[in-house]
């Protein structure tokens, strides 16, 4: 189907474009190095709070802001089927819900910092096994080694040893061969 024509029959065609219009049409509003710059700033936003996380988890041992890993203490069953343990001031701290008609107490649950905390614990106490197994591998085979040059040097000293006339002492050669023969069969 045809276009519709204006009203003098002729489509009007844009004339030429000017030298500044065609200049401003050919310039881009994109600035790649503004971009690149902005995701710079965010990335190292999230590197920065990521390090700040990682510090204070690592440092947390002293310090006074530090997260408790470990699980807090329950009281004992009789304290609360008592109604002695759990004041309000220690159920608004820990957030846990008692009463005095023996209701169990209902943990909180463990924030992102404590699940991290409790990772990072974790990850430490696996290094520090396989560090300690990696060192008694390499105390052992140490030995192993000193043993077997040990070994060595007394075979060798053996072998070495020579008659008044100068010859090899012929006995530790056959015995060297005879343990050889010994240990193949």
């Amino acid at each position: 189907m045809p276009k519709p024509s204006s009203a003098h029959g002729k489509q009007r065609r844009p004339h030429a474009l000017g030298l500044a219009k065609f200049a401003d049409a050919k310039t881009s509003t994109y600035d790649k190095q503004a971009r690149k710059q902005k995701e710079r700033a965010l990335n190292s936003k999230v590197v920065n709070k990521y390090r700040k996380l990682r510090a204070r988890l690592d440092g947390q041992a002293g310090g006074p802001h530090a997260v408790q890993s470990a699980p807090q203490a329950q009281p004992d069953t009789a304290d609360v089927e008592e109604g002695l343990a759990g004041s309000p001031s220690e159920d608004a701290m820990t957030g846990s819900v008692s009463g005095t008609h023996g209701k169990q107490r209902h943990k909180k649950p463990e924030s992102h910092i404590q699940r991290i905390a409790r990772e990072k614990a974790a990850e430490k106490a696996a290094e520090q096994r396989a560090r300690e197994e990696a060192k008694q591998e390499a105390q052992h085979r140490q030995a192993q080694r000193q043993q077997s040059a040990q070994q060595r040097k007394k075979q060798s000293a053996l072998m070495r040893k020579k008659t008044r006339s100068g010859q090899p002492v012929m006995k530790f050669r056959i015995n060297k061969i005879l343990g050889q023969l010994q240990g193949d069969a």
